[in-house]
């Protein structure tokens, strides 16, 4: 049984955007703490946002996985290749 990234593309794009949102948020709200209080008052207050950051970057880069909701929802909306393959198996 072959498997098949069924992710839809609004959902890699989302994750996109929402990697974009984040970097602009860290930078709005903690550089000027790093600029007044310094690196580890900074770290102290951004390792949930950086944590967060990491998160959803892995997810953009490896997708959701086998029980994601993007996989169940995918096999509605299978991609024509994906079919062939799974037709000559």
């Amino acid at each position: 049984y072959p498997r098949h990234n069924h992710s839809l593309p609004l959902a890699r794009s989302s994750r996109l955007r929402l990697v974009i949102v984040m970097l602009v948020a860290i930078m709005s709200t903690k550089f000027p703490i790093l600029m007044s209080k310094g690196l580890w008052a900074m770290a102290h207050e951004a390792r949930t946002d950086f944590l967060m950051l990491i998160g959803m970057l892995s997810l953009l880069l490896t997708g959701g996985g086998r029980y994601s909701v993007d996989q169940k929802m995918g096999s509605y909306f299978k991609h024509p290749e994906a079919e062939k393959t799974e037709s000559r198996n």
